[in-house]
């Protein structure tokens, strides 16, 4: 509590607020803490590792996935913040940073960097991921952090969200501008009962630059991962991409100990040259069972979920399955498969194991074989 007065006071004195604002003046710290390590096998290693050749080879990381600090609170009735940043790789990255206007209840209205309304997975924050990565399918599709603004509006069964967004996304885009929304809808939401169906759509003018990366390769790494360029499926050739619609539809149900999540997204993409047409897609589906026998915490408002709660020693235990479909002549399918379980030693304190399985099949420059790997982490958030 000291902490928190002291804050408050440096700021009000900062800013030269009135006694009367100063008492308005709320300010509360958070952050989260990720561990990891991982053995692993595969043509790419996994990651944490350098990209090698075509060779196959098995090799040991350890990394600093996630350090977050983050100061949020509220200046008046009406206006709140949140300002936070990951030093995960040695520097200051931003990461959520906004005002929110919230004097239109229920409504709300963001301005800053913050994520696009787009994915159940993509939305769900990372202390609360059933799997220590997202999807390769969500990495590919979801724009992830921008600067913008949004309106959100939320209920006891039901969310929605509309923003417009320009430069600063995740996967070297340099667009003009874009256009994101989501709706979810719930027709059950109590504590350890829920169905989640929700759709979304993201509208991209890039104009002459790639939906992928600057580089042109399609990536299927966690873009929120603080890994080197991500896994590398050959390359399209096609940088010259103009306009992108993405469009997404997302599923899930929770009765008690036990949940199924699942996403489709696809692209459909314009390209400055009409010979050229490439329009990806892909999905994924997972499972989870509490044999301790808790819930996932479904989040109506948000269309997300929230924080496991527990008292203690809860046990997890998961699966899932994705499909990333290329569209690229000479590219297979990429499929991902992945075994997890979770110890939360408390709410806020989690320990996870993955083993991961990466099937590029006979993609341009990676030849047929799979990636396979085992990951753990450490993971505290306050």
């Amino acid at each position: 509590m000291r902490k928190y007065i002291l804050m408050a006071a440096v700021a009000a004195a900062v800013a030269g607020v009135s006694g009367n604002a100063m008492a308005e003046i709320k300010v509360k710290a958070g952050g989260r803490i990720m561990v990891d390590g991982e053995f692993g096998r595969g043509i790419n290693g996994s990651k944490g590792f350098e990209p090698s050749s075509s060779a196959q080879e098995t090799d040991f990381d350890s990394q600093l996935d996630r350090a977050r600090l983050n100061l949020s609170g509220t200046v008046s009735p009406d206006w709140g913040f949140k300002i936070e940043y990951d030093f995960a790789s040695g520097s200051a990255s931003a990461k959520d940073i906004y005002l929110a206007y919230k004097g239109f209840k229920p409504a709300s209205v963001l301005i800053g960097n913050f994520k696009e309304p787009f994915g159940l997975e993509e939305l769900t924050s990372s202390k609360y991921m059933t799997f220590m990565d997202r999807t390769i399918v969500n990495g590919q599709f979801a724009p992830s952090r921008n600067v913008g603004a949004a309106l959100h509006t939320g209920g006891s069964n039901y969310s929605a969200t509309v923003g417009m967004f320009g430069k600063g996304t995740s996967k070297g885009q340099d667009p003009k501008y874009s256009v994101a929304g989501r709706v979810t809808f719930a027709p059950i939401a109590t504590k350890t009962t829920a169905v989640h169906l929700g759709a979304a759509v993201n509208y991209i003018d890039v104009h002459s630059s790639s939906l992928y990366t600057s580089s042109g390769a399609i990536t299927t790494g966690d873009t929120n991962n603080k890994e080197p360029a991500g896994y590398h499926i050959g390359n399209p050739n096609f940088v010259d991409l103009d306009k992108s619609t993405i469009g997404g539809l997302e599923a899930a149900a929770v009765f008690g100990p036990a949940s199924i999540q699942g996403e489709y997204m696809k692209a459909f993409n314009d390209y400055l040259d009409p010979t050229h047409n490439s329009d990806p897609s892909g999905w994924y589906v997972q499972a989870s069972f509490f044999p301790t026998g808790e819930s996932r915490n479904y989040v109506a408002n948000k269309g997300a979920f929230g924080r496991i709660k527990t008292s203690g020693n809860a046990v997890e235990l998961a699966a899932r399955y994705g499909v990333l479909k290329l569209d690229q002549a000479g590219q297979d399918d990429v499929k991902q498969t992945t075994l997890g379980a979770n110890w939360y030693a408390t709410s806020h304190l989690r320990f996870m194991a993955n083993y991961e399985m990466l099937d590029y099949g006979n993609n341009t420059g990676v030849p047929e074989s799979d990636d396979n790997f085992f990951m753990a982490r450490a993971q505290v958030d306050w």
